[in-house]
């Protein structure tokens, strides 16, 4: 089944190996080989947002692969590749083992056990950015003042708070400006979904 990045929740690509065609590589070593698709594998930077890691250059109708080598590595923004057509690969362990140094390597770059969490759960997906996985939309809100929008860079979570980077200068005075720390809870509203608000008043 091939399924597009914009079109589904990065879930299906988080930790997972998928196929792309050739031609999202600007720069395609040894094209000459006829090489048709890339192997690749999905992780979140917290800073660049969600990215694939080029493992292989692969020939479907050979049903070959050619692994690239540990002093290369080829990162392909999601944002590049968002509308392109990926198959998700099944043979999930076999891959695990053929690629457990590469995968160590990211996870020991990238992944955080804090962030990590916070990745799992499902209901902050409505407010998360499509590409930038680790930011949310949160309401500001302050007395006598209007609700205001800002972005945040999602840094921990203990007992139902929330705490992040706030990435948007407010356009009024709510006491915060960008690059603060601020906290925020989640509450459920009418249609079911949650909504992200920061108390300002304190």
């Amino acid at each position: 089944m091939k399924i597009r990045f914009e079109k589904e929740t990065f879930r299906f690509f988080y930790k997972q190996f998928s196929l792309f065609p050739i031609r999202i590589l600007d720069d395609v070593p040894g094209s000459d080989l006829n090489y048709d698709l890339v192997l690749t594998y999905g992780y979140i930077d917290h800073e660049k947002g969600f990215c694939f890691e080029v493992l292989a250059l692969c020939k479907s109708e050979r049903n070959r692969s050619d692994d690239l080598s540990d002093e290369m590595s080829i990162v392909i923004p999601a944002e590049k590749v968002k509308d392109e057509e990926a198959e998700i690969v099944n043979d999930d362990e076999l891959l695990k083992e053929r690629y457990k140094d590469r995968i160590r390597i990211l996870e020991e770059n990238f992944e955080d056990k804090r962030l990590t969490e916070i990745r799992e759960l499902p209901y902050l997906d409505d407010l998360r950015d499509e590409i930038y996985i680790d930011d949310v939309e949160v309401y500001l809100h302050k007395k006598e003042m209007d609700l205001e929008i800002c972005h945040v860079r999602l840094e921990s979570h203990e007992d139902g708070r929330f705490t992040g980077i706030l990435l948007d200068e407010p356009d009024q005075d709510l006491g915060c400006h960008k690059g603060d720390t601020i906290s925020f809870i989640l509450q459920k509203i009418s249609d079911g979904t949650w909504m992200a608000l920061a108390d300002m008043n304190n």
